[in-house]
């Protein structure tokens, strides 16, 4: 029987199988992060994404359209908490547009 390696509290949820142990973010902590830039929230939305690894803000990134991410990256860099080691994680369209966000500032 496979445990149950949902981490809420982090917006992960377990998705490999018993040998794989993979995890990505869940729909409902994408959402919650879409409903806090919908708000300008960037105080809920640091505090939301700071226990998050890199891969796993990668990952976010990746998975938000351009302008949530140019939003997203405007807040967490007036805040000097844009971890640079998220650019590696980054496919090459999330890339474009966060170096882009990042560079009109």
């Amino acid at each position: 029987m496979q445990p149950d390696h949902t981490d809420r509290a982090a917006g992960l949820d377990y998705i490999g199988a018993d040998a794989e142990h993979t995890f990505t973010l869940s729909d409902d902590f994408i959402d919650s992060i879409l409903a806090l830039i919908e708000a300008e929230d960037a105080t809920g939305l640091r505090a939301a994404i700071e226990p998050l690894a890199a891969p796993d803000q990668g990952e976010l990134l990746d998975r938000l359209n351009s302008d949530a991410r140019a939003w997203l990256t405007h807040a967490l860099s007036d805040a000097d908490a844009f971890d640079s080691e998220v650019l590696p994680e980054l496919s090459p369209e999330a890339m474009e547009d966060v170096v882009e966000a990042l560079g009109a500032e």
